[in-house]
């Protein structure tokens, strides 16, 4: 059976934006390849109630990712644009063929949480007579149809706001937040990632590594590719692993690597949180039984992004994804993941953390080569309130 991992977001014109990284039967990821691929839309999760549907062909990137456009395909039945969202839910079905023919191997249905609000807003009227079509990164990256910025997106500043405000809550369902009551504990950077927190000890961590593109006060962090220039620097940078792009499975699960000089301004993480220290680090290392249980504790369970053997039961929820490194070359992504801390060691060197695939064991680093690139977790404290968006 071909296993896939699914995003999709609203684009325009009218589609609906898929990308899938495909793999084989033995879970290893299908790269550079020509495949087929089918999508159904339906009103149930056994796809009895079919409303759409369409086929593709397309081509899998040097990461496995494929990118297609639901709406945009070879038409098999239904009228796309002609789709009620406001009377869903609605489930996604897919299958694929590897070999790039019609021989699909069905996938089990998935609902679609992520509504693409301008066909939302255009079959269900809209709100106080106003139809509103910016997306959510928009919104929080730019400014609201006024002119202004909302402070609070539970809470629109605008009435025109509105159907943007439906749309972060089913950002909200996508994520698995179902209760309201857990809202103190999300924030966004300014590319419009959102992030969940979860509470370990003393401490409010996020759940998912980092992957903004920018400092807090709106400047770009650079993205440096080359790496005779990566390995000389000695300025905040980021990259993604291998070299990717900002959609690859690399960045989007596995989120972006940063030298130490980016961890250093200060500025990396949304306002209200923070890279952690070396006494927050051994705070939750304290906390889940030691250095020797510790990363079986931290480490998300099971082989989707992990490499057999990995043992871990991700019992504090802390999710840890190996992301790799970057120092001379890019590895270990898929066996290892390594988190800065912000204290500094020496004029070279600073700590971080470590955790790889086949041990329970945390490995603290006092030695971290400051030009290396590791993932980046952000942390807080209790009690601060961080629902507003950081501008």
């Amino acid at each position: 059976m071909v296993s896939m991992s699914i995003c999709h977001s609203a684009q325009a014109p009218e589609t609906i934006r898929y990308q899938s990284v495909i793999r084989d039967h033995n879970h290893a990821v299908i790269v550079d390849q020509q495949i087929g691929l089918h999508v159904i839309i339906a009103r149930d999760v056994e796809a009895s109630i079919v409303v759409y549907a369409e086929s593709h062909n397309t081509t899998t990137g040097p990461s496995g990712m494929a990118n297609i456009e639901i709406g945009a395909g070879s038409v098999e039945s239904g009228i796309f644009t002609d789709i009620d969202w406001s009377s869903g839910p609605y489930y996604v079905k897919t299958g694929i063929d590897p070999e790039g023919g019609t021989s699909y191997s069905l996938e089990g249905a998935v609902q679609l949480l992520s509504v693409p609000y301008a066909y939302y807003a255009k079959t269900a009227g809209s709100v106080a007579g106003i139809a509103e079509t910016q997306g959510l990164g928009d919104v929080l990256a730019v400014s609201d149809s006024a002119g202004g910025q909302i402070r609070n997106v539970t809470d629109p500043t605008d009435d025109l706001d509105a159907v943007t405000y439906l749309y972060f809550i089913q950002q909200l369902f996508q994520m698995g937040i179902l209760q309201f009551s857990i809202l103190s504990d999300l924030t966004a950077d300014l590319d419009g990632n959102l992030y969940t927190g979860i509470s370990i000890g003393n401490l409010v961590w996020m759940s998912e590594n980092l992957r903004t593109t920018k400092f807090r006060d709106g400047t770009d962090i650079p993205l440096v590719t080359d790496q005779a220039e990566w390995l000389g620097l000695t300025t905040p940078a980021y990259c993604w692993y291998g070299n990717a792009t900002g959609n690859s499975y690399s960045a989007g699960t596995c989120g972006a690597l940063y030298n130490w000089y980016a961890v250093n301004t200060e500025k990396l993480c949304p306002a209200g949180w923070r890279v952690p220290t070396e006494e927050d680090w051994n705070d939750l290392i304290t906390e889940l039984g030691g250095p020797d249980f510790a990363g079986g504790k931290m480490k998300e369970a099971g082989t989707k992004h992990w490499m057999i053997p990995n043992v871990a039961d991700n019992e504090s929820g802390f999710s840890a994804i190996p992301g790799g490194y970057r120092s001379i070359l890019f590895e270990n992504i898929g066996s290892q993941g390594y988190w800065w801390s912000s204290t500094e060691i020496d004029a070279h060197n600073a700590g971080a953390l470590g955790v790889a695939n086949h041990v329970t064991v945390i490995h603290w680093f006092d030695d971290a080569i400051k030009k290396v690139g590791m993932s980046v977790r952000c942390v807080r404290d209790p009690g601060a309130r961080i629902l507003e968006p950081p501008f």
